[in-house]
């Protein structure tokens, strides 16, 4: 079965609002098949944000990768959010 990663930014862990976006995604009919706390390698993040490498603050993003949270859900190609 196909699946979808998605993450929750650093910045939204931080604010406490884990609950609040994880309610979004059952209230529209996505059921999260697993979460996990991740921090991404210096590599991985630089892979992650390649589209922003030609931005100044692209270093930025990619040195300061604090933890974040990511999830498993139904492709959201099949769920309007």
């Amino acid at each position: 079965m196909e699946r979808t990663l998605s993450i929750i930014k650093p910045d939204a862990v931080a604010k406490g609002v884990i609950g609040k976006i994880l309610d979004r995604f059952e209230s529209n009919g996505l059921k999260i098949a697993a979460t996990r706390k991740i921090q991404l390698s210096r590599a991985d993040a630089e892979a992650f944000y390649a589209i922003h490498a030609e931005r100044p603050f692209f270093n930025d993003l990619a040195i300061r990768n604090p933890p974040c949270d990511s999830l498993c859900v139904p492709p959201l190609n099949d769920h309007l959010i």
